[in-house]
């Protein structure tokens, strides 16, 4: 058994968290130890029961900090997530729960008070930022509209943050709509996280669920918002027209609240009663079948119907793949900054998912040539005829 002050020090670090010990004072140990072991809060920081507690919260800070540095590059805004105050009387009222609860929600509360109530808002970009964009995306041409006339809006207010309404992708698979959002949440220099409903049968992946239950557990969304540094994330719900689940657990229960700005406003987990400002999320949504989807859904979002691209537009495409290739890796330098026609002739009817692959696949074959130019061979073309070629870069 550790001594109490020893307890402190475990119940301070929480989790890896380092917190000051002045953070955990004498009241709020002596209420956990009133009710826990000293043995279980020992347990509970250096020894996470399974792989959702053991991302919490630590991992989701580290991951936000390079988000971090490129938002205070970029300028911010700021905007309140909580009221502190409810967060105090949740603290307070922590010491009511039953230990396996309590010792969760003091976790997560005391995680989010030591980032405090506000969060920083990546703001709209200047210049000529989405140029690019719509370069290497020629199909996307009309989500592109929508959100530079909404970047022109938002620049005229006294917040420059940027509010887009949800938007939702439909299209066949591969054309790229994965790789998008995730290309718009750089360019906006905010952080990306993904919620994919393929193999998503309940809401507590998103919503969280009771701690009074055994399997209890916060989730995604206050994962990112509560225990992240930036209030305006870039979300994609990646194949919302999978969602699956009886009534009573439809993930998209909590889906009809989050895309609503009014009600956003106050979103609170199952297992963190914490009100968050969840308002500010920018949502992106992919679907194959968009007539699959519930009417009250699909009704919350712009809908955009993503076509394949022409000859024309996959041959920037391919260049553009192979141009990130190069750019990305240290070899790169070494060979020819473009694609041949004749090489381009062969691979521009694959889907942009599968040509980032074949492309790496493509100069290693070149390498082991010693060419700095690709050839028609290195595509190995006849070898992949026949494969299902499925899937974004």
């Amino acid at each position: 058994m550790l001594g109490h002050e020893n307890l402190r020090a475990v119940y301070a670090s929480f989790n890896g968290m380092s917190f000051p010990l002045e953070v955990a004072s004498e009241g709020q140990v002596d209420d956990a130890v009133s009710q826990c072991q000293v043995d279980e809060f020992a347990r509970a920081a250096v020894a996470p029961t399974d792989e959702c507690e053991s991302r919490r919260p630590l991992d989701y800070i580290e991951l936000r900090r390079e988000c971090k540095t490129d938002v205070e590059e970029n300028g911010a805004d700021n905007f309140q997530l909580y009221d502190p105050d409810v967060l105090q009387n949740l603290l307070a009222g922590a010491k009511n729960q039953p230990c396996d609860a309590k010792t969760i929600l003091l976790k997560n509360l005391m995680a989010v008070e030591k980032l405090g109530p506000t969060r920083e808002l990546a703001i709209v970009p200047t210049g000529h930022v989405f140029e690019e964009v719509r370069r290497n995306f020629p199909n996307f041409i009309q989500v592109m509209n929508i959100i530079e006339r909404q970047v022109a809006l938002s620049a005229l207010g006294k917040i420059r943050s940027l509010e887009l309404p949800p938007i939702l992708m439909s299209g066949p698979p591969g054309v790229g709509k994965t790789e998008f959002v995730k290309t718009i949440a750089k360019v906006l220099k905010t952080y990306f996280f993904e919620i994919n409903f393929s193999g998503l049968s309940a809401g507590f992946a998103i919503g969280g669920s009771d701690l009074s239950w055994g399997n209890g557990r916060p989730g995604q969304i206050f994962n990112e918002l509560g225990l992240g540094t930036i209030g305006n994330p870039v979300c994609l719900l990646d194949e919302v027209d999978k969602i699956a689940g009886s009534e009573r657990y439809n993930p998209a229960g909590h889906l009809y609240s989050l895309l609503e700005s009014s009600t956003a406003k106050t979103f609170k987990d199952e297992a963190i009663p914490l009100p968050l400002d969840a308002s500010r999320i920018q949502w992106f949504a992919t679907a194959n079948y968009p007539e699959w989807i519930e009417p009250a859904l699909l009704s919350r979002f712009a809908h955009i119907e993503i076509q394949a691209p022409t000859q024309e537009q996959a041959r920037v495409i391919v260049q553009n793949i192979y141009r990130n290739i190069l750019a990305c890796e240290p070899w790169g330098k070494y060979f020819s900054p473009t694609v041949q026609i004749d090489v381009l002739d062969e691979i521009d009817s694959f889907p942009p998912r599968a040509l980032r692959r074949l492309l790496r696949d493509a100069l290693g074959n070149a390498a082991l040539a010693k060419r700095d130019v690709l050839v028609v061979d290195d595509v190995r073309l006849k070898k992949m005829r026949g494969a299902k070629v499925m899937g974004f870069y």
